[in-house]
């Protein structure tokens, strides 16, 4: 696929992870995924390419850079940000945004306190949160229900809310970049942090996601389904 065709935030051909972090520098949000910041480099997107960091293996490999006032972290090929004991600890005393996107897939959260209040699928009414208020579901269905495809209508909304504009050139650019090799552990028992946060612990097993994949890599991407188009999907509830 050529770049001019890629989905918008997407570096490569298959699919991302993507959080932000209010008030968080890059190191901190390294350390929150579960890794050490003085393991990071600072690399452009096409520097960690040409030393094959991103492929579809077993590996776990992490980008961290700021925009505005939030800090990111992406992943091109796995789903670490989308495990809760990652956004809990990503989103104590603060907000934290959240977006998956594979071909055929996505979904989008926002945790805040170390607590989710949102997670949905763009566009996909059964998806709806039961609670209120619910006001990323209220402002990217608003958009979807206006033309915009879920996906488009989800970063738009994102790059609202940071009041930045996410750009694939901000993406690519020289940011931390490290092999995540002690993911931040399954359970949910990380207290409240002290004014000074540290790193997690090791891995105790695989992340899932609505239904399970069978490990943190993705490496069978789904067929390309109605998510991935610019306008709403006829398929959609």
């Amino acid at each position: 696929m050529a770049a001019a065709r890629r989905a918008p935030w997407s570096l490569n051909e298959l699919c991302f992870t993507i959080t932000f972090s209010r008030g968080r520098s890059p190191g901190e949000v390294l350390g929150l995924y579960g890794a050490d910041p003085a393991q990071a480099r600072t690399l452009t997107w096409q520097e960690a390419c040409d030393e094959q960091m991103f492929v579809a293996d077993e590996r776990l490999f992490l980008r961290s850079g700021k925009l505005g006032h939030w800090a990111f972290g992406y992943e091109a090929l796995s789903l670490e940000g989308l495990r809760p004991p990652v956004l809990q600890a990503l989103s104590e005393g603060t907000d934290t945004l959240v977006l998956f996107w594979a071909e055929g897939k996505m979904r989008f959260g926002h945790w805040r306190d170390g607590v989710e209040h949102e997670s949905f699928e763009p566009g996909l009414s059964y998806s709806r949160p039961r609670s209120q208020p619910r006001p990323f579901w209220d402002r990217i269905h608003h958009r979807y229900q206006n033309g915009s495809s879920g996906y488009l209508a989800a970063i738009e909304v994102i790059d609202e809310h940071i009041r930045t504009s996410v750009t694939h050139e901000a993406l690519s650019a020289p940011a931390l970049t490290l092999e995540l090799t002690t993911p931040a552990p399954d359970h949910l028992t990380r207290p409240r942090p002290p004014a000074s946060r540290k790193g997690l612990g090791k891995s105790l097993g695989a992340l899932r996601l609505d239904p399970p994949p069978p490990s943190h890599t993705v490496v069978g991407i789904p067929a390309p389904g109605p998510e991935t188009g610019t306008g709403p999907s006829t398929s959609s509830p």
